[in-house]
């Protein structure tokens, strides 16, 4: 039949997966063979099967709201950290942060401010920005890892703009 490329087009296209699409492709062909005796004799074709087609992926639409959406299990959904674990390592993070000298240039570079934006605004080279943030990114993966307390030192402040120097 001519017309099944141009179902499974439209098929595909309000479905956004093949395998459904082809399902509901079957299932519209399957409905305008028990229907055929409604296909006017002057009626077109194409119009016909792709309002059936319609007709049916709306049909199922409504069926799987009303039953409930169901997910196939993936590692990723049998497997998520819970979220008061979440919220640990969060304030773990931030507490290391705050005992880093460098821990503003990391916030910076978490809002993905390129080096030389980083540098004009603390106002020293850019190399300088580029081995402190690395300093300062190990120091972090050291405290979280557990290898050194955040607390005791002093942060170092000399890169800081002059009106966040305490």
């Amino acid at each position: 039949m001519a017309e099944i490329p141009h179902l499974r087009r439209r098929a595909r296209a309000i479905t956004r997966n093949p395998d459904t699409a082809d399902d509901l492709v079957q299932d519209t062909l399957l409905r305008a063979l028990q229907k055929h005796g409604q296909l006017q004799a002057d009626g077109r074709l194409r119009p016909w099967l792709l309002r059936i087609l319609r007709n049916l992926h709306v049909d199922n639409g409504r069926r799987a709201a009303q039953r409930g959406t169901s997910v196939e299990p993936t590692p990723e959904l049998l497997y998520c950290t819970p979220r008061q674990e979440q919220q640990v390592l969060l304030g773990e993070v931030a507490v290391a942060m705050r005992g880093l000298g460098a821990g503003d240039l990391l916030f910076a570079s978490a809002r993905q401010l390129s080096y030389a934006e980083m540098a004009a605004r603390a106002k020293i080279p850019v190399g300088t920005v580029r081995s402190r943030l690395s300093r300062a990114r190990a120091a972090l993966q050291r405290i979280l890892d557990g290898e050194q307390t955040s607390g005791g030192e002093e942060p170092d402040r000399s890169w800081a703009r002059p009106q966040d120097a305490a």
